[in-house]
């Protein structure tokens, strides 16, 4: 808590309260952590198409300099099921952990830091999902005995 904010707890504690009367308490926040600006999102589109476009516009919001965090709500993200066949899994020399392994290592979603490039502030994502079938279908897992198979 910051010097006003323990001043003002201060002269709280000074007055006397009627008697059932909860304690004051103080909370200190910087403006910057109240929302400027909401933005919704809408049109003729599935919930995932949607999402996609509040992404976009996440990411060029982001750009901007002088902007602290753009948050998405509501939307969808994709996923995938996985079902494993136990007998493909004896077959191929390969285990639920390894197949576990694979996904957590082809899945990264986070800051790396931020950089300012001639005169503009970005934020600095990792963003190595899988976001297609396609990719799903060409992960690489290892083997217990250590070759890989796609």
């Amino acid at each position: 808590m910051d010097l006003k904010g323990i001043l003002v707890q201060n002269e709280l504690a000074n007055i006397q309260l009627p008697d059932g009367a909860n304690d004051p308490q103080v909370f200190v926040f910087a403006t910057s952590e109240i929302p400027l600006m909401n933005i919704s999102i809408t049109g003729d589109y599935d919930i995932y198409a949607l999402t996609l476009i509040a992404e976009d516009l996440q990411d060029a919001i982001e750009k901007v300099e002088g902007v602290g965090n753009v948050e998405i709500s509501g939307g969808l993200e994709r996923e995938f099921h996985i079902y494993v066949d136990p007998a493909k899994l004896i077959n191929y020399n390969l285990s639920i952990g390894s197949i576990r392994s694979a996904l957590t290592n082809a899945n990264v979603n986070q800051p790396i830091g931020d950089d300012d490039l001639d005169g503009l502030y970005y934020n600095v994502r990792l963003d190595a999902t899988m976001k297609s079938l396609d990719e799903l279908k060409n992960l690489l897992i290892k083997t217990q005995n250590g070759d890989y198979l796609f």
